[in-house]
This record gives structure tokens, sequence and C-alpha cells, in this order.
């Protein structure tokens, strides 16, 4: 859920270990963004066989961030697709079109206040 501490998994313990060397220990450990991309059109991932029908969530991206003294201090990003395009930080996206308009479909929230964007 964003915006509440999660303080286990693997992304909280590579958060922990960047802090340690710097003498600092998180103060907190959030999800601070999710989004999603739905297929443009239906989809059969190659070697799978899975079908992912038009219109139905093809793609996630989500944020996880450490805090420090309550400030920002280390972040990591990952994104699952379901077909190759150019992704925004240089991984593969949900189209075989720009990223960054098919990241237009998004449903997006962030830790700050619910809902920023609903268009899926």
């Amino acid at each position: 859920m964003i915006g509440v501490s999660s303080r286990t998994g693997i992304y909280y313990q590579a958060a922990k270990l960047c802090a340690r060397p710097f003498g600092l220990t998180l103060s907190d450990f959030q999800l601070t963004n999710y989004e999603v991309a739905a297929a443009p059109r239906d989809i059969v991932m190659p070697g799978a066989g899975v079908r992912i029908a038009k219109g139905t969530v093809a793609a996630r991206r989500y944020e996880f961030t450490g805090f420090v003294d309550g400030e920002p201090w280390h972040s990591v990003e990952g994104e699952f697709t379901a077909e190759l395009g150019p992704g925004r930080s240089g991984s593969r996206g949900p189209t075989s079109r720009s990223s960054s308009s098919a990241w237009r479909a998004t449903r997006r929230w962030r830790s700050s206040g619910g809902a920023a964007a609903s268009s899926v």
C-alpha cells in the first residue's frame, strides 16, 4: 500500500545495506509510487503463450524509497512489462511504441495524496 511502512523484503534489505557504510539508519521505508499501463491491443507473449486482453494490465512500475531522518535518501524503481518497446529508464516498455505514450494510460498513486492520474 502506498505510503505505508514496509520493513521487510529484498528492497528494504538493499536500502539498509546502502545506508550502513555511511553510518546512516533508515527512519522509514515505503512504497512511494505505483503505476500500471493497459495493453493497447491483445498481446500473446512469445514462448509462454500467455494472452493479455486489450485494455487489461500489461505492465507495472513501482518505486520504493528509504528515508533517513524523514527525508528521502535511497530509491529503487522496478518495471515489469508484457511486450518489448523502449521504456522510460532504458528498459523495455509495454508496447512497441514509445513508452512515454504508453504510460500516459496509467493509474498512478503517490504517497503524498492518493491517485494522481487515472485514465485506465
